[in-house]
């Protein structure tokens, strides 16, 4: 039986791939200042809600492969920390579990 904190990482794993397939399908059709709403990465499997950002903005985030985009205020999973509290959202870190 899967443990609470290995299908909150799922529902996370879930929003990133949807966000990253937005991102894909919309990156050549913005402008480099142009919001996408892209989905709440948080680890709550109900949440609809969504971070405006800028693609470039979304892809920095994304560089480091830990690294997830939550609404302000949002839960956040034992293992993870907030590096960066911006207007409305944060970006928030997985640490290493043991």
């Amino acid at each position: 039986m899967p443990t609470r904190e290995s299908r909150l990482e799922r529902n996370q794993d879930a929003f990133r791939s949807a966000n990253e397939r937005l991102g894909d399908l919309v990156g050549d059709r913005v402008g480099s200042e142009q919001t996408i709403p892209f989905l709440c990465e948080c680890p709550e499997d109900e949440c609809l809600d969504t971070v405006s950002v800028t693609l470039r903005e979304y892809e920095d985030v994304h560089s480091h492969p830990k690294r997830f985009l939550v609404v302000s205020g949002h839960p956040t999973a034992a293992s993870e920390r907030i590096v960066e509290d911006r207007d409305g959202y944060w970006i928030v870190e997985k640490g290493d579990v043991d």
